[in-house]
């Protein structure tokens, strides 16, 4: 019975996890959840990607199947307990480690994720993620997928770049590739873009996309209706930006599409 009401108590406090950060949107690592249920084939049981699954619904789903699949009691007679004692062995030491990694690794990013989110609830920032503009000095077009209260470079970078006010917002931007071989003579990854740079598109490139590699990383799909990126699950979080503008008129066009 000891084994027995280990796992009881194993299986309450995977699920307790999940439900205490039912909020936080944050995937697992497909690496993880293979280590702990190696005979669970995901596909089979999972709808999304990985990638996709945020951690607190995938504990809980792949908690109840875990311990479905995995013979914790006892059985009947003396010769099935002993062939079933050293499975319940190893399947209670991975269900112990991994309630471990989400107590250590993942609680810290979860964490660090609210306070990001608390954060930004206070931001003076003016542009939301997502938010398409030209560059007022360099001409190029470019997406906000993240920003800092004030410039987080330091002095040497501020001088290069000639900034004069590091107390106002700072974003960080993927600038359109074409825009970017035009005026630079090739593609730039990344841009940080002080609030006072970010100017309105022209009129000819109002509900035009960006063209980037990396947009899949940080956004959903393109709104014309808003003529902005909608962001994933993660940043709206971090970022506290709930969407709820523009699902119900019309769909979103495809980021690939673009």
């Amino acid at each position: 019975m000891g084994r027995t009401r280990t796992a009881i108590a194993l299986y309450r406090a995977l699920l307790r996890w999940g439900w205490q950060h039912a909020d936080v949107p944050f995937p697992l690592q497909a690496t993880h959840v293979v280590n702990a249920l190696p005979n669970v084939q995901l596909h089979r049981h999972l709808d999304e990607p990985m990638t996709e699954v945020d951690a607190a619904v995938a504990v809980k789903l792949l908690t109840k199947l875990g311990f479905r699949e995995t013979t914790f009691w006892e059985g009947e007679g003396e010769r099935e307990r002993e062939d079933q004692g050293r499975g319940r062995e190893h399947a209670l030491d991975r269900g112990i480690n991994a309630l471990r990694l989400l107590n250590t690794r993942y609680h810290s990013t979860m964490e660090s994720m609210r306070e990001l989110r608390h954060e930004h609830l206070h931001s003076k920032s003016r542009y939301p993620i997502g938010h398409v503009f030209k560059h007022r000095k360099f001409g190029y077009r470019g997406v906000i997928y993240g920003f800092d209260a004030r410039c987080d470079r330091d002095a040497e970078w501020q001088a290069q770049m000639g900034v004069t006010n590091p107390e106002q917002p700072f974003y960080y931007v993927l600038p359109d590739a074409a825009d970017c071989v035009r005026l630079f003579g090739g593609p730039r990854l990344t841009k940080y873009v002080a609030e006072d740079n970010i100017d309105e598109v022209d009129e000819t490139d109002v509900g035009k996309g960006i063209q980037h590699q990396a947009l899949p990383n940080y956004f959903q799909a393109w709104s014309p209706s808003s003529r902005r990126y909608k962001p994933n699950k993660r940043l709206s979080y971090e970022y506290a930006q709930d969407d709820d503008d523009d699902d119900d008129d019309e769909q979103h066009a495809d980021l690939v599409s673009l």
